[in-house]
Formats: structure tokens, C-alpha cells, sequence
């Protein structure tokens, strides 16, 4: 189950953004549109629970979810929706994809080593005793080819021990 809602998408993101970016053929079809988003947003879940599984906290979460969970795996889902669109990215650091993978990413860190603490869940363990790599995100590259960002990303992804 999701911690982030369609809602929550449509806050971070805008309605139309998101349906468009959900519209993989732009057939304009509802329930496909749904589907997506759906699917996009049980994808960002499973990827959230997998990276935070070795952190202080148990994840899965149970309960009120606190808001900046149900925004980072918004964050994800919105990645999955827009990068199906093949919507390329800018050089710039500022309000495009790759800052919010930066973010996702300190995010998913900071938890790890403790300096993050989500308020409202009580850590099951110190996370000094919890043994993890600290950089487990590979350190995506910009290079000067026509690759994208995001072909650079998944490429070193793919190598993942998850």
C-alpha cells in the first residue's frame, strides 16, 4: 500500500502534469491514466520500503504516515510517470529531475546515517548499529554525449544488489 496518495502527486506536481505525464499513449483514457498513476505510486512504495529497509525505522511504515515519506515516495513516483514521457532533462540543478533524485537520495541517506529523524516514528534500532553503505546511489554522470542523464542512471542501476 501506498504512503503518498494521487492527491499528494497532484500537490506536488499539478493535475495536468501528472495525467500527461500518465498518458503514455495520449489516448486521454481514464482508467488507463489511473492505472498508471496506480502503479507508478505502488513502484515508488516498493523502492522506498527497499532502500529504507536497513535504516532505524521499520519499514514498511504502519500508521499516520509523516508527510515527508508520503512526499518522497511522491518524488519517485512522479520520476516514474515523467521519465515514460522520455521528457529530457535541463543542466540546470534547480526544480528538474535531477535535483529531485538529489533529494530523494540525501533523503534515503540521511535516515541511514541518523541525521535525518522522521518525525513521529520511533527508530527500532540506533543507526550506528545498523551496517550499510553510505553512497548507494550511484553517482550519476552528465556526460557531454546525446546519452541522458537518466540512461547514465539506469545503466549503473541496473548493477544494483538490492
Amino acid at each position: 500500500m501506498s504512503y503518498s496518495s494521487v492527491d499528494d502527486l497532484y500537490n506536488l506536481f499539478g493535475r495536468i502534469n501528472i495525467r500527461k505525464w500518465a498518458d503514455l499513449d495520449n489516448h486521454g483514457d481514464d482508467d488507463t491514466i489511473d492505472a498508471r498513476v496506480a502503479w507508478a505510486l505502488e513502484q515508488a512504495n516498493d523502492e522506498l520500503n527497499s532502500r529504507l529497509a536497513r535504516s532505524p525505522y521499520q519499514f514498511p511504515l504502519t500508521g499516520t504516515i509523516p508527510p515527508i515519506v508520503k512526499r518522497v515516495e511522491g518524488y519517485l513516483a512522479a520520476m516514474l510517470l515523467n521519465e515514460g514521457r522520455s521528457i529530457t532533462d535541463t543542466d540546470e540543478d534547480v526544480g528538474d529531475l535531477k535535483s529531485i533524485a538529489k533529494r530523494v537520495m540525501a533523503f534515503v541517506n540521511g535516515v541511514k546515517l541518523g541525521t535525518i529523524q522522521i518525525t513521529g516514528i520511533t527508530p527500532v534500532v540506533a543507526a550506528t548499529e545498523i551496517p550499510f553503505a553510505v553512497n548507494d546511489f550511484p553517482q550519476v554522470r552528465f556526460p557531454a554525449t546525446e546519452e541522458t542523464w537518466y540512461d547514465s542512471f539506469y545503466r549503473e542501476w541496473e548493477g544494483w544488489d538490492l
